[in-house]
């Protein structure tokens, strides 16, 4: 990344904290919160779907326990749940992304007082398009990342469904936290990628597509 303003997470706190005030560590949370229950339901909903899916394709195949699928076809149906959240999730993060990062910013087409601004003004100066700039990163992302946690997740409690030494409540939650943490490992340089690419600018870009960037 080019010229950046802060040398590390610690240092941008108190920078924010000092130029901004506490108040500024919640910006832009009202696109987060707004969308969060479509996200998650959509991630959930449809990785559900795609497993009955399977379970019916399984069925059909003559297998002996339709519903017990393969540790690959559950990395399917996360990752086609990650394509459907990407369509959702790529303006949700975009609009978050643009209120944190607009310290500093002089275009008054790129400054914004709220989520709802931000999604106006973006839309009005720039187009759809532009509400989805980072898609081609986010999809990417979304696919790797939930591909990696319900696999690993469905994966994993089926691998150790008669593992009954500890409480059944406890293995999934270990199971749960294991998988996020492969999730974000498998995930994050796309998600690097893709905050680069929301937080540049929109009249001036200095990357033109998720590759360049």
């Amino acid at each position: 990344m080019r010229n950046p303003i802060y040398k590390n997470a610690l240092h941008c706190a108190k920078t924010i904290r000092a130029t901004e005030g506490v108040s500024a560590f919640y910006k832009g949370t009202l696109a987060p919160l707004s969308g969060i229950a479509i996200c998650t339901s959509v991630q959930f909903g449809l990785n559900e779907l795609f497993k009955s899916m399977f379970q019916g394709y399984n069925v059909k195949v003559g297998k002996e326990r339709p519903s017990d699928l393969t540790v690959a076809q559950y990395f399917l149906c996360g990752a086609l749940a990650g394509v459907g959240n990407s369509f959702f999730s790529t303006p949700v993060e975009h609009i978050r992304i643009r209120l944190q990062s607009q310290a500093g910013v002089l275009d008054p087409k790129e400054r914004f007082t709220g989520s709802y601004d931000a999604l106006s003004k973006i839309y009005r100066n720039y187009g759809m398009k532009a509400i989805y700039r980072g898609y081609g990163a986010t999809l990417a992302r979304d696919v790797v990342a939930f591909a990696t946690f319900f696999g690993m997740y469905e994966g994993l409690k089926q691998r150790f469904a008669d593992y009954d030494k500890v409480p059944r409540l406890l293995k999934l939650m270990a199971f749960g936290g294991f998988s996020s943490v492969f999730l974000w490992t498998a995930s994050y340089p796309a998600d690097v990628v893709k905050t680069v690419i929301q937080s540049d600018s929109l009249n001036k870009p200095n990357f033109m597509n998720s590759l360049e960037a």
